[in-house]
């Protein structure tokens, strides 16, 4: 004994034959394609430096980052120390800073600006070309030897 179909059964029964054969009329997207930006590396042939190595960054710092009196009375803590995240560009210059471990957003966007500020450093290198890096820096400073200033008001 056979049924007979229902006109909507019919319908459907259209469409779900249909489907899989859709794609053949529907209209194709367009590709759009996203320029892609050098990779970052964390393992390269030449690490990357401060111009004059690592007493030299630490003596820019000493002389360049000046902070609030203010900021420095909040710190509780004999030593200031962050820890940052940043790319170094082909070209030496500073990206993408990111504060891992801050103090006070005061004193981390000082640092922060110091180190852009400052001079490119030399950029790593992988098989003899500059190559973006990610470098993850700590920075202690002696609190009672910071430079200070009044804030403007």
């Amino acid at each position: 004994m056979h049924r007979r179909l229902s006109p909507i059964s019919m319908m459907y029964l259209s469409v779900f034959l249909l489907l899989p054969t859709a794609h053949v009329w529907a209209q194709q997207p367009k590709t759009v394609y996203k320029e892609v930006s050098d990779p970052i590396y964390k393992t390269v042939d030449t690490n990357p430096d401060f111009p004059g190595g690592i007493a030299a960054l630490q003596r820019y710092l000493s002389t360049n980052l000046i902070v609030p009196i203010e900021v420095k009375a909040a710190i509780d803590s004999e030593y200031a120390r962050v820890v940052m995240s940043f790319i170094i560009e082909k070209d030496g210059a500073l990206s993408e800073l990111l504060f891992l471990q801050g103090i006070q957003e005061e004193y981390n966007e000082l640092i922060k600006d110091v180190l852009i500020k400052g001079p490119k450093w030399v950029p790593a290198l992988l098989n003899g070309e500059a190559v973006r890096y990610k470098f993850i820096m700590p920075i202690s400073m002696n609190v009672e030897k910071l430079r200070t200033t009044r804030l403007k008001k």
